[in-house]
Parts: C-alpha cells; sequence; structure tokens
C-alpha cells in the first residue's frame, strides 16, 4: 500500500472499525496515480439499500475531511471495473482519496459543536419556547394559545405558535408576540454575524 492508503486504512482502524451492524470497509490504492480508494462493504443483503450506503460513507467522508484527507464521493463504478457506468441509483459508491495534510485536520468535535457548526451555515440558531396559560394571553386564529417559539432566521422573527394539539407557523405575528419574542431576547438565539 502507498503512504496514502497506509494512513487512510489507519484511519479507518481507528475511527470506524468494522461492524456487524454497520458494515466494514475496505482500502485499496490505485497504482496508476498513488491515490487511495474506500468501498463500503455492507454486513449483510438488509444493509445494501442505497440510503444505507449513502449514510455510512457521508460519515466516513466528514470524518476523512476533518482528519487532513482531501476525499471526494463517487458515483461513477470505475473502482469496479466499470469505468463506463454510473451508480444506478445516483448516490456514491465509493471515495476517492487524492491527498493527506495532517496540518489542515480539524481536532475533534462533539455532537453539540457539529450541530452548531451546521446552524452557523444554515444561518438558523435552535428555537426559544415559551409556555403560555391561555387564559392570560389573547387568541390566535380564535383559538386558546399554550406556547409560542421563536428564532431567528436571516435576521426575520419566525414564530411558531402552539396550541393544545398543534402547532403552526404564524406568518404575521401580532404586536403582543413582537413584544414578547423582544422581551426573550437575551434567551432567544440569533443569527450569528458574518
Amino acid at each position: 500500500m502507498s503512504d496514502l492508503a497506509e494512513q487512510l486504512s489507519s484511519h479507518m482502524q481507528t475511527h470506524h472499525p468494522d461492524g456487524a451492524d454497520a458494515g466494514g470497509w475496505t482500502v485499496a490504492r490505485d497504482d496508476r496515480d498513488g491515490t487511495a480508494v474506500l468501498v463500503w462493504r455492507p454486513a449483510s443483503s438488509l444493509l445494501t439499500l442505497p440510503q444505507v450506503r449513502g449514510m455510512q460513507l457521508y460519515r466516513w467522508l466528514h470524518s476523512l475531511r476533518d482528519a487532513g484527507f482531501e476525499a471526494q464521493p463517487r458515483t461513477d463504478m470505475e473502482v469496479f471495473g466499470r469505468p463506463d457506468e454510473e451508480s444506478e441509483d445516483g448516490i456514491a459508491r465509493w471515495l476517492h482519496i487524492t491527498d493527506w495534510a495532517p496540518a489542515t485536520a480539524r481536532p475533534g468535535r462533539t455532537v453539540s459543536e457539529l450541530a452548531e457548526e451546521l446552524r452557523d451555515k444554515v444561518g438558523v440558531l435552535p428555537e426559544h419556547t415559551v409556555s403560555l396559560d391561555p387564559a392570560t394571553v389573547p387568541l390566535i386564529e380564535g383559538r386558546p394559545v399554550h406556547g409560542l417559539s421563536f428564532r431567528s432566521y436571516k435576521g426575520q422573527l419566525v414564530v411558531t405558535v402552539h396550541w393544545e394539539c398543534e402547532s403552526g407557523r404564524l406568518p404575521n405575528p401580532p404586536q403582543w408576540v413582537a413584544d414578547l419574542a423582544r422581551r426573550h431576547a437575551a434567551d432567544t438565539p440569533q443569527e450569528p454575524s458574518s
């Protein structure tokens, strides 16, 4: 194996050991250019669904990129000896690893850090929910309000109203709702500044 394939194999053994429930993986080197490939091996025929394969490759792709590998998902069938064919389901079949730069590795992140990073990229932070006593606030759409959720999206206040058994978006919140959101602004997540 080339250094790149060895580094890839070492990373996978450490971070994604083969498992009966998730299946395994195979690392190979491409002798033509020294790159490496990573292919998922399902543990059983039940795991052959394209969505399962896609999720597994997606997890590995981000793990590899965080570790400093240059990796791309591939939908062609070249690694299986059929370079002129594409994946019938349109979901990646393998990962092509072309480089490894340890200096670009990102430190390990917790699930909450990953969620925060995703929210930053999308521009949305979690909702702040306020429970209300229906007897003390005006009706909305003729129904008693049990709670409201607020969040900021692209600088706009987004409000969800919670009735007793259902919830729905409130496109034009009345002034008292906007005032309530403002009072809770200290606890309401704001859109990140760019």
